[in-house]
């Protein structure tokens, strides 16, 4: 989660003592029509979920394909309703890893679950480099249950202590 600072806030009321929300799920399918390196003819990919404030997680690497599978699937915490969620895919070129191309993931505020085609795009320009297919699932935490507090004086007999002053 590098160079990225933690949402602590919805709007101006600080959310940080709230916990846990819910968690995020996210299944990493495959990609498509992704930007190839120049005088390559596959690519070697490997995606990279970034949740807010918690460590990133990645896929395998795929080898030599044009349009890698997955089925990886990512759990996330997530502490407020503003943190968000980036997927890069990147490819492994001579031992190098290079960018190929991010997308922004918010449609899980909208939606309890689903299936999403991302497009990425390059750090450089608004040039898409390709797709992502994601499915996701987000449930929210269950309320903080309460406590029910016993009556003191919950007895029937009269033995209870009177003071006088």
């Amino acid at each position: 989660a590098e160079g990225r600072e933690r949402a602590k806030s919805i709007g101006d009321a600080d959310v940080s003592h709230m916990g846990t929300v819910g968690q995020l799920t996210i299944e990493v399918v495959k990609a498509r029509n992704l930007a190839l390196a120049e005088f390559c003819d596959t690519i070697s990919a490997s995606v990279t979920v970034a949740f807010g404030a918690g460590p990133d997680q990645s896929t395998a690497m795929r080898k030599r394909t044009v349009d890698p599978y997955w089925n990886q699937t990512f759990k996330f915490a997530v502490n407020n309703a503003s943190d968000k969620c980036t997927i890069s895919v990147f490819d492994s070129v001579d031992k190098e890893r290079r960018f190929v191309g991010a997308a922004p993931f918010t449609h899980f505020r909208e939606s309890a679950k689903g299936t999403q085609w991302l497009s990425l795009k390059s750090a450089a320009s608004d040039d898409v480099t390709g797709e992502v297919h994601i499915r996701f699932g987000f449930k929210r935490a269950p309320p903080p249950k309460t406590q029910k507090h016993k009556d003191l004086d919950d007895d029937d007999d009269d033995d209870d202590i009177v003071l006088d002053y």
